[in-house]
């Protein structure tokens, strides 16, 4: 969806052509309905695969953590979250931000699936409430890191390393974290978030891929 012409309109993406300049714009919509509706039936699985013994108490708390992880990946998702970042981003497209709104479009666009990534996998690994509140925070913060990287390799890198146009925000009138506040600064800020997110993941202890994943996020050339 994020392709589409009335969102970034973008023609390539990983050096490919998009969805719907390939199979038309309809088709474009319908496999991104088609794959948002592929997670969720993914969710509803794995729940439904487990032991339909409720009288057993580990099938009754394994249960309660897939239905909790599903619900936070849900809103995350949705108006909330994802949805709800987007839309404002298409509402102020050709319209002068501020920094709150920046920060608020980066937060839900970008961070809220992140942070559910993080959120979900330390709920179902059982993880009590401050460890979850960190992993919001680790998630928030790689998340906001990412969305800054993308804007400051949409302006420096090439679309044939990018494997999409660049300078796609200035040409739909978008503001992004670098026009905002400047390359140096944006670089400096995706760094200061992307350490903080690795000391928090590294308090925790334990969490070599998670500290391996962040690295390859925030360090992207693509």
């Amino acid at each position: 969806h994020d392709d589409l012409p009335a969102m970034d309109n973008d023609d390539y993406r990983r050096g490919k052509l998009t969805t719907h300049k390939k199979y038309g714009e309809d088709f474009g919509i319908l496999a991104g309905d088609g794959l948002l509706n592929l997670a969720y039936e993914t969710m509803f699985n794995a729940i439904k695969n487990i032991s339909s013994d409720y009288a057993d108490i580990e099938n009754a708390k394994k249960m309660a953590l897939y239905s909790q992880a599903a619900a936070v990946i849900a809103s995350k998702a949705g108006v909330d979250g994802m949805v709800g970042g987007q839309s404002l981003d298409v509402y102020l497209t050709d319209k002068p931000m501020d920094k709150e709104q920046l920060d608020y479009i980066f937060r839900l666009k970008t961070g809220a699936l992140i942070e559910a990534a993080f959120m979900a996998g330390g709920i179902l690994a059982g993880c009590d409430e401050k460890t979850q509140g960190l992993l919001c925070k680790a998630g928030y913060n790689v998340g906001f890191a990412f969305q800054i990287k993308d804007d400051i390799l949409d302006v420096t890198s090439t679309q044939e390393v990018l494997g999409k146009p660049v300078l796609s925000d200035e040409r739909n009138n978008k503001t992004t974290y670098v026009t905002l506040y400047g390359l140096e600064k944006a670089e400096k800020d995706t760094y200061d978030m992307s350490k903080e997110a690795m000391g928090i993941i590294k308090s925790i202890g334990h969490n070599e891929y998670l500290e391996e994943l962040i690295n390859m996020l925030i360090h992207r050339n693509k």
